[in-house]
């Protein structure tokens, strides 16, 4: 469902009995003991604790392949600095996608385009 975060807990200022609603993967919420949890793929759909952020589903994968006790900071960003950093992310993809997609041929013709042998040896000369 998520990732519990530890360090200093955030004490709830407000209540916590506050209304339902709707989710969405990224969001980071604050439980009643003040840890926030980072919502991802499984997270439910609706929920009633306070939600204080939301991290950029641009973000998420990198996120989610951390190892535990790794070091987690975040930075507030504008929404015109989330759709820019959304926009980067996704031309940088699409040209990651578009040149491992070019067809180079079979196995066979692939490794006959490489070098994989560093250099010439004679056979009937004895190497050192």
């Amino acid at each position: 469902m998520g990732v519990r975060l530890s360090g200093k807990p955030s004490a709830p200022i407000g209540r916590l009995d506050m209304p339902s609603a709707a989710i969405l993967r990224g969001a980071v919420q604050v439980s009643g003991d003040g840890v926030p949890t980072i919502l991802l793929a499984d997270h439910q759909t609706t929920g009633g604790y306070p939600k204080i952020a939301t991290v950029l589903d641009v973000d998420l994968d990198g996120f989610a392949q951390l190892r535990a006790r790794d070091k987690v900071a975040f930075v507030s960003l504008s929404p015109e600095q989330a759709i820019e950093r959304t926009k980067t992310k996704a031309v940088a993809a699409a040209r990651y996608y578009s040149a491992i997609s070019k067809r180079r041929g079979s196995l066979a013709q692939r490794l006959m385009g490489e070098n994989l042998i560093s250099g010439v040896v004679d056979a009937a000369q004895p190497s050192d």
